[in-house]
């Protein structure tokens, strides 16, 4: 049982030993100092996904409170080769930042990014405490889909048409983070602990919007929804394409809408409700059927550095974002490449890497995932498209000449 201070009896902070610090380093946060964003909008605009994220500001806390004065932090811009390059068009640049984190004499480290130094200094710094257990609960829950609405389990629109998170829809969201702690988060990685937040508080950082990768979420930018009256509204994320397959999120029972984008990360979690020896697999919340995830954590996902590799090839290839998210769904049963772990990410490149040695075009590609994304089984499908793209691969360096060909 938490005291008051969010301490659990017999514990004492700070920790006197890293071992003591990990589990206290691990436990989830209280639900007030969950935060929530749309993470991504279907096709139709008729549902959106919707991730949590706690800020730098609990990071910070979480350090002082359990560690006191055995940790430190060093950032330092990466190698020059990975300095940052235009996006788009309109050549937005990212910065990549270095956080080399040290608790107790260990060092650990992960490359953040974001649109300014203080962005990419903050997701770097939110990265590296994952590695030491903070806000890994997070990454443990599946991200549901809610549907455009008027009821407290639905999104509302803004004045520019556009989906967005009221205080009703967050109270729903916040009492579902409140379930899956009774019914699994506890037992996985202790009791909630409390830095004293209030629900709705402003958050540490500057929020930067919907899908731009920025600050503000762990692991995703995350913002403060705007409220009724406002007229500004989250940027738009991209639209899909129709070729991109459907596949819910890891450990999700649930089914994202029809031509629905299911795009990075942030992060992780969100309105679950609960499932153990005592309750169902789903349970209704305020009304509605809510999937849960069945909490077990994963590995670390892997940094924004490792991820460049799969970057490296999509731009090789020219394959589009949507047909690189749909690989890591066939592949990995995860389409939020910033959730994926290194090994994961690993896969994904090489199978873009055999894709391009095989000539094998984006719209050849697309199809093809289409195709086997309707499969029942997901893993021979992959194992089945794995082995279309090396033969390809193999006839292409038999063949003199560039051509392109059908996956």
């Amino acid at each position: 049982m938490s005291t008051s201070n969010g301490r659990v009896r017999g514990r004492s902070h700070p920790c006197a030993s890293l071992d003591e610090a990990l589990r206290e380093l691990r436990r989830p946060p209280a639900p007030a100092a969950v935060k929530f964003k749309l993470q991504a909008v279907a096709k139709d605009g008729g549902a959106g996904q919707v991730a949590s994220y706690v800020d730098a500001r609990l990071v910070l806390d979480r350090l002082d409170l359990v560690c006191g004065q055995q940790w430190r932090a060093s950032f330092d811009a990466p190698a020059e080769a990975l300095a940052p390059v235009p996006k788009d068009a309109e050549g937005e640049r990212i910065l990549y930042a270095r956080c080399r984190l040290c608790v107790f004499g260990v060092t650990r480290e992960d490359v953040g990014e974001g649109d300014t130094p203080k962005a990419a200094f903050s997701d770097a710094l939110k990265r590296a405490a994952v590695h030491f257990g903070v806000g890994r609960a997070l990454y443990a829950m599946a991200s549901p889909w809610l549907e455009k609405g008027p009821g407290a389990g639905q999104l509302r629109t803004s004045r520019r048409g556009r989906l967005r998170i009221d205080q009703r829809t967050e109270a729903h969201l916040r009492r579902g983070y409140e379930l899956w702690l009774e019914a699994k988060g506890r037992a996985l990685f202790g009791e909630a602990l409390d830095h004293g937040d209030e629900a709705g508080a402003p958050g540490f950082e500057e929020q930067a919007g919907p899908g731009s990768g920025g600050e503000g979420e762990l692991p995703a930018p995350g913002a403060r929804e705007p409220t009724p009256s406002e007229d500004e509204a989250p940027a738009a994320p991209g639209e899909v394409a129709e070729e991109a397959p459907e596949a819910g999120p890891v450990g999700s029972a649930e089914e994202p809408p029809e031509g629905a984008d299911q795009q990075a990360p942030a992060g992780p979690a969100e309105a679950e409700a609960e499932a153990d020896a005592t309750l169902p697999d789903t349970a209704t919340v305020e009304g509605r059927l809510t999937a849960v995830s069945d909490g077990t954590p994963g590995p670390a996902p892997a940094s924004a550095l490792e991820r460049r590799q799969i970057e490296h090839w999509q731009r090789v290839g020219h394959y589009k974002p949507e047909t690189v998210e749909a690989l890591g769904g066939l592949l990995c049963g995860q389409r939020m490449l910033d959730r994926l772990s290194r090994e994961q990410v690993r896969k994904v490149a090489l199978t873009l890497e055999i894709a391009v040695r095989g000539e094998v075009a984006q719209r050849d590609l697309a199809s093809a995932l289409t195709r086997l994304a309707k499969r029942d089984d997901r893993e021979q499908a992959a194992q089945d498209l794995c082995e279309r793209l090396a033969r390809k691969a193999n006839e292409a360096e038999l063949t003199p000449g560039p051509r392109r060909r059908a996956a």
